[in-house]
This record gives structure tokens, C-alpha cells and sequence, in this order.
């Protein structure tokens, strides 16, 4: 089946819309513009109503229903063939190099709960990454150089979020030491004693990655993260940045939570 893309255009200029991490709010890189989540879904609910009606049966007026056939995804602003992992839900097209997003890979059971939208703008990054490499004595002028800078982009990956109890037991051997002198005799006495322990252990929000990628284990250097910023999940706050669909179950995570 086609998947289905969507790519979030200007009202006023219908330049592509980046997610501001800074301002919260969708701009366009063009004419400057920018806008409330709400106010570009009311401007996409207007444009859908007033769009042609649906097609119908010349024979007898029924509505007519099309059936996509298999076929790769393609840019909507150039046409062009996007090139994508199967995890990928949001990207930007290597040709004309506007923000997409695969939503047909985030509809049903693969749609998220919530997302932490980014909130620190590309322009500060920059200047952090550059401060952090410029104390790092080993680092060439190349890493950091206006061309690698250009090609930073945030990525949204995907993780599950776990709450529960867990009946816990434990069972344990210590020592006790005990040196002493008496002129010239050391002493040595050793006490052992054993512990039993039991009780409920409380999780809550234990994050656990839901991507297998080889790659994603680097999230475990940046976990937990700050959920203060979380928001209900809109397709939106993807635009401009890179995302991935999970791959990992709650039921494969049982065992390592």
C-alpha cells in the first residue's frame, strides 16, 4: 500500500513550515511568517471543505473509491523518490530538501501518545557544539565547520514510558572484621551474618528505547528525559526535524523492565 506523506505548507507564501524549537510555533524560512499548531489546522480544515467534491459513478452518482497499488513514496513539492528506512516517519526530500513526514507510518497502533517537541533552536545548538569542541584539544577545525554545522538536525525517536510494581526479594552474606594486636600477635575475628529482605518496588516512567536500531543505544547516554515539556502528540511539531517509528513492543520490553 502507498503511504501516506503529508508536508505542511504557508499559508501566505506556501513555503514549506519548520517546527520553531524555540518559538513552539511552525515558520516559514521564506517570508517569515509563523503560526499557531491551531491556527494551521484551521487554515487545512478550511482548505479540505472547500476542496472538489468527491468523485461519483457517472452510471448511477455512487461515490467512487480508488485503491493505491504499491509504489514508492514520493516527495509531494518535487515528486522526487524519497529514500527512507522502514522505521522512518519524518524526513527531508534529498532533492528540493522541504520537511516530509510519512504519516501513513504513524496512523493506528503506531500513533504516538505524546511527544517532547524540541526546544532549543538549531542556532543555539551550533553555538554549544562549537564552545564544547573548541575546549576539546584533539578535535579538527573540520568537525565543526560551517558545511558539517548545516547538516545538524534533531531527530524524535521513539521510547515507552513504564509504570508499575514489582514484588522484590533479597537475600544476602556479610562479613564482619575484626583485627586486633597483643604485643606481637595479630588477631583477626570475623563475624558473618545473613540478611533477608522483602518489599514493593514502585517504577514510575522508567524509560526504555523502542527502536532496535544499533544507533539508538546512544539514547541510553541522554535518558530520562525531561518530561515537563510533554505534549499530546501532533504530526506538526515533526515538521522540519527527522523522526522514527518504533519497532519494539511493551510485551519483548517485559523481560528487561
Amino acid at each position: 500500500m502507498a503511504t501516506a506523506i503529508n508536508t505542511y505548507q504557508c499559508p501566505a507564501c506556501t513555503g514549506p513550515l519548520h517546527f520553531g524549537a524555540g518559538s513552539g510555533k511552525l515558520e516559514c524560512e521564506y517570508c517569515g511568517s509563523s503560526y499557531e499548531i491551531a491556527e494551521v489546522e484551521a487554515f487545512y480544515a478550511k482548505e479540505a471543505a472547500a476542496a472538489a467534491p468527491k468523485p461519483t459513478c457517472p452510471a448511477c452518482n455512487a461515490e467512487v473509491f480508488f485503491q493505491p497499488g504499491d509504489k514508492e513514496a514520493t516527495c509531494p513539492s518535487c515528486g522526487a523518490e524519497l529514500v527512507t528506512d522502514a522505521t522512518t516517519a519524518a524526513t527531508f526530500c534529498f532533492y528540493c530538501h522541504n520537511p516530509v513526514i510519512m504519516s501513513g507510518r504513524l496512523d493506528g497502533e503506531y500513533t504516538p501518545d505524546s511527544v517532547i517537541p524540541f526546544a532549543i533552536p538549531k542556532e543555539k545548538v551550533k553555538e554549544q557544539l562549537i564552545a564544547w569542541c573548541r575546549k576539546k584539544k584533539y578535535i579538527g577545525e573540520g568537525f565543526f565547520s560551517e558545511m558539517q554545522l548545516e547538516k545538524l538536525t534533531g531527530v524524535y525517536f521513539p521510547f515507552w514510558l513504564v509504570d508499575g510494581s514489582v514484588r522484590a526479594t533479597l537475600a544476602a552474606r556479610s562479613n564482619s572484621l575484626r583485627v586486633w594486636r597483643i604485643g606481637d600477635i595479630e588477631y583477626t575475628e570475623t563475624t558473618q551474618y545473613a540478611h533477608l529482605r522483602a518489599g514493593e518496588v514502585s517504577i514510575n516512567e522508567l524509560t526504555l528505547g523502542a527502536l532496535s536500531r544499533e544507533d539508538a543505544e546512544l539514547l541510553n547516554g541522554v535518558y530520562p528525559y525531561d518530561l515537563s515539556g510533554v505534549k499530546k502528540f501532533d504530526m506538526k511539531y515533526l515538521s522540519g526535524f527527522m523522526a522514527e517509528k518504533r519497532d519494539i513492543e511493551q510485551d519483548s520490553l517485559k523481560p528487561k523492565v
